[in-house]
């Protein structure tokens, strides 16, 4: 687990700030949208659109370079270490989810169930803020989904499916578009053509 942490940990990292990034975008975009239902549905679907690009591309080239050190047996293929890095980067979106869902049962009856659901509704609304035109229009029951407890551990889940799916198209060397370059050993690329320079006198 701790070599885990020092080699993918930056990785991780890496997909905390892309989604810091994104939802401060996204949480924007819906308080100036919030009078408009559907305006603000359909912001909040691009948003999460973008960052779930975001995340793919920043988890292609990990699966790349992973295939790379398969390859030269310096490492034991892992389809599944995609998902478990992008588990790492919401450990803090689960924790604020387990919070909330604590003091669910209670937060109408107990002051202090009604300030922790309160408090880390707050704080997971800003930090998955490209959710917020979704959860804050969409209803079930004639609850908006912001309300339920269930609703805080489902929005991760995009992140780790396209995570997983980026990390194994990146192990196979498979792209979409022109985006991504496989990266060439050493061995398998042209030399370098050595460059003549002339003085400019005739011979």
């Amino acid at each position: 687990m701790k070599n885990f942490f020092v080699k993918y940990g930056y990785d991780s990292m890496k997909l905390l700030l892309a989604q810091v990034a994104i939802a401060l975008f996204g949480f924007t975009l819906a308080a100036v949208s919030s009078k408009h239902g559907i305006l603000s549905i359909i912001t909040s679907i691009l948003s999460i659109l973008f960052y779930l690009f975001i995340v793919y591309i920043d988890l292609w080239p990990v699966g790349s370079k992973d295939a790379s050190a398969v390859h030269r047996g310096a490492q034991k293929p892992a389809p599944w270490r995609g998902f478990v890095i992008a588990m790492v980067a919401n450990i803090p979106n689960l924790i604020l989810a387990v919070l909330y869902t604590i003091g669910y049962p209670s937060m109408a009856e107990q002051e202090w169930a009604g300030n922790l659901c309160a408090v880390t509704r707050t704080i997971l609304m800003i930090a998955e803020g490209m959710y917020n035109g979704l959860i804050g229009h969409v209803s079930v029951g004639g609850v908006l989904l912001r309300e339920f407890w269930w609703t805080y551990f489902l929005t991760p889940i995009p992140c780790l499916l396209v995570s997983g799916f980026a990390y194994i198209m990146g192990t196979r060397r498979k792209t979409f578009t022109k985006l991504f370059t496989p990266p060439v050993p050493e061995s398998d690329r042209e030399p370098k053509k050595k460059k003549r320079f002339f003085s400019g006198k005739d011979e």
